[in-house]
Parts: structure tokens; sequence; C-alpha cells
């Protein structure tokens, strides 16, 4: 019997098995590897379903047959290169194993010889994010980034449930009406996942300075997530603003698209688009003036439920990605891209922006 050493065995990516059945298991020759290993049978199809999902020597105990060929056949596929031995779970991640397993199936795709999946989940479950609004985009993005195991988010939302926001925020119900919207999401949070710590801040933006005290008075901040719309433009660029003072990533999200996550001196920031604004508009500062003065005069809003929680998603998924690559060399696919829902239907595209040198808040810097 061949000596089995510790770790998690796996499929490596490129078998990894979407389905198990007869098809699949014989395109990877497993048909009749257990004739050739030895005489005593098993149940492959639970055998493959294990390594698909990654496990221990000892969770062969599970499959019906032969432990003693399951071993044999272990040795095979490592000799043949089909399985690779990685590292057993952690112990301070086993408790988790069970909830997020099939992500960390997920994170498999982003391992290296000196990263593992356990080290893709602890730098995600370990980012601290600000998210600014809890509405409409920022409700569905919130559930994701608790859903993905993220374990402190301090949200900030200054206004109250209505009756017309329950066809589109998913986390708000009738007998919440009138209630503070950071509150309710705190109590949602609490009953959805006991791993992920809500600090709820009700208050209104009025200035960079704020956004910098709220920062300031976390322990340490990875990503800001801007999704508040109020009062109109000027949210931007005051986070933006307070973002590029701090060297805090920013990531932001509206009914025009998601994204790119701002990295100041690499990608642009949102307030890149006044100038453009400025020579396209006549009188844009007029306009937003009255704007946020006269609220009858704001365009009327059009939102169905089923695209903010699209754009939910992806602003979520953005943020979760860029936070498990964070590094000095960020992915391409995070810079100077912004992800839209094309407004004749569902479709995805990723549109190109560029920073703009006479950018208030981040023309001054350098690229780096």
């Amino acid at each position: 019997m061949p000596l089995i050493s510790g770790g998690t065995l796996q499929f490596k990516a490129s078998c990894f098995l979407s389905k198990i059945d007869e098809c699949t298991v014989e395109i990877l020759g497993l048909d009749y590897l257990p004739y050739q290993v030895s005489s005593e049978m098993f149940d492959v199809f639970s055998f493959c379903a294990l390594l698909n999902e990654g496990c221990e020597v000892e969770d062969f105990n599970r499959v019906q047959g032969s432990f003693a060929s399951m071993l044999l056949m272990v040795d095979e596929l490592e000799s043949r290169g089909l399985v690779l031995r990685v590292e057993a779970i952690p112990s301070d991640l086993k408790c988790f194993m069970h909830r997020w397993k099939y992500q960390m199936n997920y994170f498999r795709k982003y391992e290296s010889s000196n990263y593992s999946r356990y080290d893709v989940f602890r730098r995600l479950r370990s980012s601290r994010i600000l998210l600014l609004g809890v509405g409409s985009l920022g409700g569905w993005c919130l559930q994701h980034l608790v859903a993905s195991g993220v374990e402190n988010i301090t949200i900030l939302d200054c206004d109250y449930v209505d009756e017309s926001n329950l066809a589109r925020q998913s986390f708000f119900r009738s007998c919440d009406v009138g209630r503070s919207k950071v509150q309710v999401a705190k109590e949602v949070v609490g009953l959805l996942s006991s791993h992920t710590s809500i600090v709820a801040i009700e208050k209104r933006i009025e200035s960079p300075l704020d956004i910098s005290t709220v920062v300031q008075n976390m322990s340490g901040c990875d990503l800001v997530v801007l999704t508040a719309d109020e009062p109109i433009w000027q949210i931007s660029v005051w986070v933006s603003q307070s973002c590029c003072d701090l060297s805090l990533p920013l990531l932001r999200g509206n009914s025009l698209g998601v994204g790119p996550v701002v990295l100041f001196g690499k990608s642009p920031c949102p307030a890149c688009s006044w100038p453009s604004l400025q020579r396209s508009i006549p009188d844009i500062e007029g306009h937003l003036s009255s704007i946020r003065t006269f609220k009858g005069s704001r365009p009327v809003k059009a939102a169905i439920s089923t695209e903010v929680a699209i754009a939910g998603a992806l602003l979520a998924d953005e943020a979760i990605h860029f936070l498990i690559s964070r590094s000095d060399s960020v992915d391409p696919r995070f810079m100077n891209k912004l992800r839209i829902k094309n407004r004749n239907g569902i479709e995805i595209e990723r549109v190109l922006m560029k920073r703009d040198s006479s950018c208030e808040v981040c023309g001054g810097i350098s690229p780096s």
C-alpha cells in the first residue's frame, strides 16, 4: 500500500469536473484505472466528487468500496499529473469550510506556488470595506459582500426606508418603512451571517472631511465603495477628494455603470468626468445647483429590481476580485474600465475611461 502524506488532494484546475458522470470519468481515463491498479472496486463517481471539492485521505472512508484501491488510484492519478496535493486545511479555517467550500473551489484559479486558496480567502475575509449608501445598489452589493465572507464592513447612509424603496431595495420590508436604512441593514446582516461585523453610521455626507473622519475612525480601510448619489455630483467629488488624500482605492457604482476601481495616479477618478461635462453641457454648474435646491427639478428616476440587482452583483464582483488580487501590480481588468449594462437589454460591456489632466482631484498626480 502506498504511503499517503498529509494535505488536501484535489484535481488540478484544468481537470476540474463541472459534472461527474460516465462521460467525464471516461474522458479522464478513470473508467478503467481501477482494473489496472487493483481488483477491488469502489465507487468511482463519489471518489471523483471528493477530489473535485478537495479532500483529505480520511474522507475516502465515506466512499463505498476498497479504501486500499482508492489509495492506489490516488498514486496513479498523481503520477499522471491529474491530482495535486496541497496544504492541509488550516486549523483557523476549518470552521468555515462547509459554508464556503464552493467558494474555496472557485479560489483555486488564483492559487500559485506560494499563494493557496486559503490565502485568497483570508485576504478577502480580512479586508475592511466602507460602503457609502445602502439603498438599491448598495443593498444588493452588501448582500454579496456578506455572502462572500468579508468580516468587517462599515455602512453609512442618512436615509430612511420609504414605501417606494420596497420594489427594488432587497433589505427592507413593509414593517421597516420609516426606519433608518443602516439600522435595518445591520439587523438583516446579523440574520444572514454571524461571520460579518457591521458598523452602522447614520449620517449625511456634506464635505470631504466627513468621509475622512469616518475612515480615520475605522481600524483600517482597504476599499471605499460609493453608491450614494446625493448631493448629486458633489458627493462623487467629495469622496474622490477624500480617498485621494488618504490614498484609498475607490469603487463607484450608479445607474451609468460600475467602476473602474480608482487607484489615484493610475486610473481615472469620478471627478475626471467633470471637465468633459463642462465642455458638453452649457451651464452645468447652474443646472446641478438647481437640482440640488429644487428636488422637483431632478430628472425622474427609472429603475426595476432586476437591473438594480444585476448592477449590485457586478459592483460586489468588482470589489471582491480587486480585494483578492490586491498588490502593488493591480490586475488590468480593474484599470480604466467602466463596467456597464446595455440600456437595450441586460448585456454587459467594458468601456475605456481615461484620466483627465485637468481633473480637480487627481489631475496633478503624476502617473505611477
